[in-house]
């Protein structure tokens, strides 16, 4: 009785990888501008920042990635929109967050998660 389940197991199984079995759903593709580099604000000041982040593949990482952006003082809010693939960054009033501190975040977030992969910001914007 247990060899016929795993003859139609090993079927079913062989059926997925011929159909191509459905892949992780990741954050969706932006085209990033030169202008907006993090390498050229080396300061983010008080305001509403919006962030494409490179390498997210699920919403353990993007959880991953608010809750370290939230321990960092200056930081009032993080939120990761996972459909859109901007990362939200709210700095408090009359605080500056230096953007080393955010990518060594990032850096964190991407070594707890444990998924091989690496987060980088390649395009961040003041939107307010």
């Amino acid at each position: 009785m247990l060899g016929k389940y795993q003859f139609l197991l090993t079927i079913f199984l062989i059926g997925l990888t011929a159909a191509g079995a459905p892949s992780a759903v990741a954050a969706p593709e932006h085209k990033p501008s030169p202008h907006y580099s993090i390498k050229k604000i080396k300061r983010l000041r008080e305001g509403k920042f919006r962030a494409i982040v490179d390498g997210v593949l699920c919403n353990s990482c993007t959880r991953a990635i608010v809750e370290r952006l939230k321990e960092i003082k200056g930081i009032a809010n993080a939120e990761f929109d996972f459909e859109e693939g901007y990362l939200w960054i709210t700095v408090a009033p009359k605080a500056e967050v230096r953007t080393g501190k955010v990518l060594r975040a990032l850096r964190l977030a991407a070594r707890k998660n444990n998924l091989g992969t690496r987060f980088s910001i390649t395009e961040i914007r003041n939107v307010e």
